[in-house]
């Protein structure tokens, strides 16, 4: 039994991945690849939070 689907757990993991790795080497990376990083951490927060929306709505009992 999986508790999420295989795309939930990536969004879920990849900014708690990424964000280390911007942490501790944030200063050695190139500006573009800091700012694509960055910039994927935020889109997977937002498709994290959608999730959560969605999932506390069917808890909630709507559709």
């Amino acid at each position: 039994m999986r508790i999420l689907p295989r795309k939930e757990t990536f969004y879920f993991v990849y900014p708690l991945v990424v964000g280390q790795l911007i942490i501790s080497a944030g200063q050695t990376m190139p500006g573009l690849l800091l700012l694509g990083l960055a910039a994927s951490v935020i889109v997977c927060l937002i498709l994290d939070i959608k999730f959560l929306v969605v999932q506390f709505k069917k808890l909630m009992g709507g559709k």
